[in-house]
């Protein structure tokens, strides 16, 4: 589960709270500036883009 590490403006460090990709749904600019700012950084997997295939039993009864 991917979070992020929310500083709150004008709140002290100690109000520093981890909330997860989907309570920041209302915060897509903000991310954006994280992301853009840390290229490295865990990125939310986008799940309409996986794409399952069913494979063939290859196992020969003996």
């Amino acid at each position: 589960k991917l979070e992020y590490l929310v500083h709150w403006k004008g709140y002290p460090r100690e109000e520093r709270e981890w909330l997860s990709a989907s309570e920041l749904r209302n915060a897509p600019q903000a991310i954006a500036d994280f992301h853009h700012k840390h290229p490295a950084a865990p990125r939310p997997m986008p799940t309409m883009r996986l794409r399952f295939q069913a494979l063939e039993n290859l196992t020969v009864p003996t």
